[in-house]
């Protein structure tokens, strides 16, 4: 139904695990700046490594949850 409105919506949501259900696109941003911008997943365009890792400043990997691909690793 929201759809057929042709409405637009912007959410700024710092836990990209609870995005991906709710959103048609992704976009993550580094500094004011997009980085990576996609669907979400699966498959992973935006949620991966390659891309979290430089604009979060942290190592991530999989956790083995479904639904929630990617968690920070803390020494």
């Amino acid at each position: 139904m929201v759809a057929a409105l042709q409405l637009y919506t912007i959410v700024v949501q710092y836990d990209l695990n609870l995005a991906g259900p709710y959103c048609n696109q992704i976009a993550l941003l580094n500094r004011g700046k997009i980085v990576a911008a996609g669907p979400p997943p699966p498959p992973p365009v935006v949620v991966v490594p390659e891309n979290l890792e430089p604009a979060y400043e942290l190592n991530v990997g999989r956790d083995g949850i479904p639904r929630r691909p990617f968690t920070p690793r803390i020494p």
